[in-house]
């Protein structure tokens, strides 16, 4: 019984491993994914683009950090003046975020992730790009449009950056209300702790900035200025 419990055992490690292998490329299990891009950080300190966009380590649309890798090159490509190729970088991002937002979530297959996770590391897990990381992207991609001198998709693109900046507020004001609540029923008054503490209404006031890009929206006012002049 005891043998059959050890084989048990090794047959699911094995099948967690190739499990792991199948999103994660070969340097992935040995080094994370700030090791790996040491060379490009140093490429860009010395403000070669080109040599940092060759340095990103090649992945498969497979790997668990292909969508950070490609959003990498993509900015990369901005920086160094290849709006074309850069343009198409982040189009593929951006269907890639598409594909993950409108796919079911099946939580077998995300405890599979942590579990590989446990066993090698932080690179078996799916990265997910986050909200401000989204509006970044089509920012960067109007950017890109109206360097091709095209202003009807640059709107288009900081449109949708809004709707991310929208999006954000709105999964941020849940939380904010859930913790007030919380507050609330162990008896702290948020009044009370306002006059107590008045600088915390300016601290509240900029929470916002860290999930809502004020770039973002200067960027949205030019563009629409720019409407008006044409």
């Amino acid at each position: 019984m005891y043998k059959n419990f050890v084989k048990n055992c090794l047959v699911i490690l094995i099948t967690t491993l190739l499990s792991a292998c199948s999103t994660t490329s070969f340097s992935d299990l040995f080094n994370n994914y700030n090791q790996q891009m040491q060379g490009v950080k140093e490429a860009l300190k010395q403000g070669d683009f080109q040599a940092a966009i060759k340095l990103i380590p090649p992945r498969s649309n497979s790997s668990a950090s292909y969508g950070l890798s490609l959003l990498e090159k993509a900015r990369l490509e901005y920086l160094s003046n290849n709006h074309a190729q850069s343009q198409k970088d982040f189009a593929q991002v951006y269907s890639l975020i598409q594909q993950t937002q409108q796919a079911a979530k099946i939580e077998l297959s995300r405890g599979v992730e942590n579990v590989t996770a446990v066993l090698s590391n932080d690179n078996a897990t799916r990265y997910d790009i986050p909200l401000y990381e989204q509006s970044m992207l089509n920012s960067y991609q109007a950017l890109n449009y109206l360097a091709q001198q095209d202003l009807s998709a640059a709107l288009v693109e900081i449109r949708r950056a809004n709707l991310v900046q929208q999006q954000a507020l709105k999964e941020h004001a849940k939380a904010i209300y859930r913790s007030e609540k919380e507050m609330t029923e162990q008896g702290v008054s948020m009044n009370g702790l306002a006059n107590q503490y008045p600088a915390m209404n300016e601290a509240i006031g900029q929470v916002k900035n860290g999930f809502q890009n004020a770039y973002t929206f200067y960027l949205s006012a030019l563009l629409y200025e720019a409407v008006k002049a044409t």
